[in-house]
């Protein structure tokens, strides 16, 4: 295949998916990585693409078409960012709300932003002027699919990564409470098995992890679980969120936040559980 032939099928491979990684691009023009990195190098100098860590993203994922997100997305898309520290690194997964959390987070100063999604990734380029207040944005590669990048590529950057605070979109959310003696919990689950593998990944690969969950999520069937209740540090969700799932969410997670587009909300359980505890020390670090 030529160069210019090689060229079209990225870009429009980029205008479809919303992005793409070294490796899928090497396994669909049938050439080398090397190959890939030098047509990518220079399209980007053309100004036809962005590339990122691992890959590449067209210039404008935004869909005019698109309906806006509701309004308690923009909740809790606050509520969340106001759990990011100033100067700590923090995970974004794909899923909902995430694109308007990196749009808050753009507010925190001095963060190093890891991600899975292309749509966070471009919304904290449009957002985040050069040389501004983030200090790093670096973009896990894989296979991409609506729910971010997912494969054995993406869970091989994801492990060799240590953050702060994960920030993660779960698809569905179910538990019960303990009566009687019985033990009560529950699971966040995603919509398919690798998002699944992707979340837990990046659960194993941080100190606290704070889930996105609006009212829709719970009861909601998913395809595999990503973590137990019990890990979560922080349950960020709606005003919508009904009383049944708020006793059991305040009964199994650290703390839940319940946001509006006015305010957030929270109720909190004291308590310290082993999961918490990140087992590699007290100072993050990343491989790209």
């Amino acid at each position: 295949m030529l160069a210019r032939e090689r060229h079209r099928t990225i870009l429009a491979l980029l205008g479809s998916r919303g992005g793409a990684s070294n490796h899928e691009l090497t396994r669909i023009l049938g050439v080398s990585e090397s190959t890939v990195r030098r047509d990518l190098t220079d399209l980007d100098r053309r100004g036809a693409l962005r590339r990122v860590s691992g890959g590449a993203l067209p210039l404008d994922t935004t869909r005019a078409d698109l309906p806006p997100p509701p309004p308690r997305t923009y909740g809790i898309a606050r509520a969340a960012a106001a759990v990011a520290e100033p100067g700590s690194t923090v995970a974004v997964s794909g899923g909902a709300h995430t694109a308007a959390l990196a749009k808050a987070l753009a507010r925190v100063a001095d963060l190093t932003v890891v991600t899975t999604s292309t749509a966070v990734a471009d919304t904290l380029f449009a957002a985040v002027p050069v040389g501004g207040p983030h200090r790093e944005h670096i973009v896990v590669g894989g296979i991409s699919t609506g729910d971010g990048q997912v494969g054995e590529l993406a869970l091989a950057a994801i492990r060799s990564l240590h953050v702060d605070t994960l920030f993660l979109a779960v698809h569905g959310v179910h538990g019960i409470l303990g009566v009687h003696g019985r033990p009560g919990g529950g699971e966040f689950t995603a919509a398919s098995q690798p998002a699944a593998e992707t979340g837990r990944a990046l659960v194993a690969a941080a100190r606290q992890v704070v889930v996105l969950a609006d009212h829709t999520t719970w009861g909601r069937a998913g395809t595999a679980a990503v973590a137990r209740l019990d890990r979560a540090d922080i349950v960020v969700s709606d005003s919508a969120l009904p009383a049944d799932a708020r006793a059991v969410l305040t009964a199994h997670t650290g703390q839940l936040i319940l946001a509006d587009p006015r305010a957030p909300r929270q109720t909190r359980r004291p308590r310290t559980h082993p999961s918490s505890a990140h087992p590699h020390g007290p100072t993050p670090w990343r491989t790209r």
